[in-house]
């Protein structure tokens, strides 16, 4: 069987504009960002709000040089530019998207960072679950007590009660192995 290769075509547009319907008691509308993909859209407040009379609803920006609308104009460039180049790389990887899927990729939404201790407290309670089946209730202590090993490791070297798992390299696995070595707790079974 032949493998076949798919291509994903999408149609892809931002437009930021200001929800004039939506006015705060100052006279001020919110300011939204919408992502089109394919004529699915996903909108999202981006958390400023302008006077109507300060918005360029044909440039999609806001009126003036003054500093703040300089810095306003320059924060949604950035958010179109990191939405652009989400489409790009999701385009070159030929893998297929969705407006959503770019608007959560842009709000950190996709994103669950977990912290080390987390997710060793989820791989014992798997273990837990396991105990009888394939692993003794010895071997279930021994990764509770590496467990606390490790959080007493966290809270010595790095002053911190736990880090989260993109921190975790190859100095860190060598620091905490040499942490266990010298506190003579560093055995076989650790």
């Amino acid at each position: 069987m032949k493998k076949q290769e798919i291509m994903v075509s999408n149609s892809f547009a931002i437009l930021s504009y200001l929800r004039t319907g939506r006015l705060d008691n100052q006279g001020k509308a919110p300011l939204y960002l919408r992502i089109t993909v394919n004529g699915r859209r996903a909108e999202f407040s981006i958390k400023r709000k302008i006077k109507p009379e300060n918005w360029s609803p044909r440039k999609g920006r806001v009126k003036g040089s003054n500093p703040k609308a300089l810095a306003l104009n320059h924060y949604i460039d950035e958010l179109e530019s990191k939405a652009n180049i989400l489409e790009t790389i999701m385009h070159t990887k030929k893998k297929p998207f969705t407006a959503e899927m770019i608007k959560n990729k842009l709000l950190n939404k996709d994103e669950k960072y977990k912290t080390l201790l987390t997710i060793y407290d989820e791989h014992n309670l798997q273990i837990e679950k396991l105990i009888g089946i394939d692993y003794s209730y010895g071997a279930y202590r021994r990764h509770i007590r590496t467990r606390g090993h490790l959080a007493d490791f966290i809270l010595k070297e790095y002053k911190r009660t736990d880090l989260f798992a993109l921190e975790v390299d190859h100095k860190f696995i060598t620091r905490f192995d040499h942490y266990l070595k010298t506190q003579n707790i560093g055995n076989q079974n650790t």
